[in-house]
């Protein structure tokens, strides 16, 4: 619950409280939501909400969500009331970047709190619904993709004992050349340097993307034509298609041996297993166009300080067989069972 924390200034305690209203009702819609787009019979929403039990369970799921997103709003204007100073004048008036804006201390705020802001330069833009629908897909978003992301990484380095060595080397490298001993924070500018564990991240979504298909409403006709060219189909306006963003990545045609982990394909160093992307709609882990994923330079950012730092200090052995997971595709892409990796401290 990182992304949710930095991004809307509270914590879910997800980790050690799984089983909160909120975590539950979450998961329970995501697994719904997946079960009703095969089962056509359910998709006119005036008959699932009032015919099904599982439509009427997922309404009152929404509106523990919708009450949550309520609160995070209404606890963040409350926190803003310390010293007697209005919030619409307090966030209207401070705007430095690194202020924060409750306390005078200096802090990074949080994407809420400039939600908020906006919400009050421009109410007549930024509405109170259009405000909570943003807090909405904020915290649905960020409620696991990171953690997915990361637990995958990590397996796929436990398994991969080269690729992990590789990755130890340059960041061994890294905090040597920066002098990172006695201060352990890496800051954005630092981890762009990490150009292997960007690769390392970066094949990792390839082989698991978060969110393993997306749907899109067809604004005009589209015609799909089938490799050899021999078989057309057309797909009429206003049809909505799904992308199954999986299945897509392991495409030999683009991705040689596709289903192994080989970070190289993502470095342009003249290696053998450089992938240059003919189409760059060939991999797009957060979708992509103008509904791409808002968050995916802060995920991107997260999951690569967060592997520096744990693979900095550890080293993994497999516990878990990559080929041994079950996948199950819900909202987002997730396995049956534990995953588990051996930590072996390095120092």
């Amino acid at each position: 619950m990182f992304f949710v924390e930095t991004a809307m200034g509270v914590r879910l305690h997800s980790q050690t409280h799984s089983d909160t209203p909120y975590v539950r009702s979450l998961n329970a819609v995501s697994r719904n939501a997946m079960k009703r787009m095969h089962q056509p019979w359910w998709w006119k929403s005036s008959l699932y909400y009032r015919f099904s039990a599982r439509g009427r369970q997922e309404q009152a799921d929404l509106a523990v969500l919708r009450a949550f997103s309520r609160g995070v709003i209404a606890e963040r204007k409350a926190e803003a009331e310390v010293g007697g100073k209005g919030f619409e004048t307090k966030m209207i008036e401070n705007k430095k970047e690194n202020e924060d804006h409750f306390c005078n201390t200096k802090q990074r705020t949080s994407f809420l709190d400039n939600l908020l802001r906006q919400h009050f330069e421009q109410p007549h833009l930024w509405t109170d619904s259009a405000l909570q629908e943003e807090v909405e897909t904020f915290m649905a978003a960020g409620h696991e993709t990171s953690a997915l992301t990361m637990t995958t990484a990590l397996l796929l380095l436990a398994n991969n004992p080269k690729v992990q060595e590789k990755l130890h080397a340059e960041l061994d490298a890294f905090w040597a050349e920066e002098g990172l001993e006695n201060h352990p924070n890496l800051t954005s500018v630092q981890i762009k340097k990490l150009k292997y564990l960007e690769a390392v991240v970066k094949e990792t979504l390839r082989l698991f993307p978060a969110v393993p298909l997306i749907g899109r409403s067809l604004s005009s006709d589209l015609t799909v034509t089938s490799k050899d060219s021999k078989l057309k189909h057309l797909i009429p306006a206003g049809s909505t298609v799904l992308v199954t963003i999986y299945q897509l990545h392991r495409d030999p045609s683009v991705w040689p041996s596709p289903e192994r982990f080989i970070p190289e394909r993502f470095i342009d160093d003249g290696n053998e297993h450089y992938v240059r992307l003919e189409n760059p709609f060939a991999y797009v882990p957060f979708a992509a166009g103008a509904r791409n994923c808002v968050g995916q330079k802060f995920a991107l950012q997260e999951a690569k300080i967060l592997l520096a730092t744990v693979l900095r200090h550890y080293r993994l052995e497999a516990v878990t067989r990559v080929e041994e997971l079950v996948l199950r595709s819900e909202l987002t892409l997730r396995t049956s069972g534990d995953i588990r990796a051996r930590f072996v401290p390095r120092f």
